[in-house]
């Protein structure tokens, strides 16, 4: 049997009207089978949902593809046996076939956001000795987007891995195998970085910022 797990994401909005649903929350598929994920949002602002994976065992989220208004794009390790359709403004779906692999089974993530212009600056790559101690720096111009989220991304991986995140200078949230070795900070609302402790050769990797509404 390959089991598929689906999160319930619903936003951080107080009000009813700006909630995010996915459904169903668990699915249970028979080896070559197929499944259709749904996710629906009432956010004027938002037009773009995307969908991602998470196989079972694996830390990494892996993006599956998206739909901005209505035009459809799928990464290339997912064209053969994943599709979207759908409004990214209202109502998008992931259609699943074919599922065989063992990576298919695990936790997939619809979320919805706002395509606009944010200019992001952050720190050029370097190269750096062993124990010493690295800061990334990130900023970003839009004050409209409190939430600042750091990923990971291996050389030898094509998905990346969160890291943390934190809204503003409150307490910041780390993925569990992260906590140790890595501090996330904040100045302000579009202003943070991303500290290694202690730089070691498993540190060697693609470094990314991020910033939401949620």
């Amino acid at each position: 049997m390959c089991i598929i797990t689906v999160l319930w994401i619903k936003g951080v909005y107080l009000s009813k009207e700006k909630q995010v649903f996915q459904s169903p929350a668990h699915l249970l598929v028979k080896p070559g089978g197929a499944a259709n994920l749904s996710l629906t949002h009432q956010i004027p602002s938002y037009d773009m949902i995307l969908w991602y994976q998470r196989s079972a065992g694996d830390n990494s989220l892996k993006l599956i593809g998206y739909i901005y208004f209505t035009s459809k794009n799928i990464e290339m390790p997912f064209e053969s046996r994943f599709s979207v359709s759908g409004d990214g403004e209202k109502t998008a779906f992931l259609h699943l076939t074919n599922l065989t692999h063992p990576e298919d089974s695990g936790e997939y993530f619809g979320a919805a956001s706002q395509v606009s212009a944010v200019t992001f600056q952050q720190s050029p790559p370097q190269m750096v000795k062993e124990n010493t101690r690295v800061r990334i720096n990130c900023s970003h111009d839009d004050a409209n987007l409190p939430l600042m989220l750091w990923y990971q991304q291996r050389r030898d991986s094509q998905s990346m891995t969160l890291i943390g995140y934190g809204y503003g200078q409150s307490a910041q949230s780390y993925e569990n195998q992260f906590k140790e070795e890595f501090e996330l900070t904040r100045e302000d609302t579009t202003t943070g970085a991303l500290t290694v402790h202690s730089a070691s050769p498993s540190h060697s990797a693609v470094y990314f910022c991020a910033a939401s509404t949620q």
